[in-house]
């Protein structure tokens, strides 16, 4: 099961390096906020998780750089989340978020592969079956 959310990006002027455009680390951190906001949006919140002894990792992250974006530029992040691993493991979720530019200019590509974690036991765990049912609902 994967699902798709658009969200409008606003560029600060402290998002810029020496050379006024985005730095590295800003698309990053882009990417963070938009997983957040997809958790809370199904009800994920850190607040839901910790108390059932549940939360997140990143586990890798990669960003693909394509076209630069600079101050004033309009941007729009798409994101896809699968909320399991790749051969269907349910103590793995992956994101794909990709920036884009104006209209349709493809700039950036992040890909991150994440874990559920027991926080007491410090393990990789599936998510609680109430957590599950959120994310099944917050999937259609």
């Amino acid at each position: 099961m994967n699902s798709a959310y658009s969200s409008k990006i606003h560029l600060r002027w402290s998002d810029l390096d020496p050379n006024v455009h985005v730095r590295h680390s800003v698309y990053y951190d882009w990417g963070a906020q938009a997983r957040m906001e997809i958790l809370m949006k199904i009800g994920l919140s850190p607040q839901a998780l910790s108390s059932r002894g549940v939360g997140v990792i990143l586990m890798e992250e990669s960003c693909k750089f394509r076209r630069e974006i600079k101050y004033g530029d309009q941007i729009t992040m798409l994101s896809n989340w699968q909320p399991e691993g790749p051969n269907g493991e349910d103590h793995l979720f992956s994101f794909v978020h990709r920036i884009h530019k104006g209209q349709d200019t493809f700039c950036a590509e992040i890909n991150i592969l994440g874990g559920w974690i027991d926080l007491k036991k410090r393990k990789l765990c599936g998510p609680p079956e109430d957590l599950k049912q959120l994310i099944d609902r917050g999937m259609t």
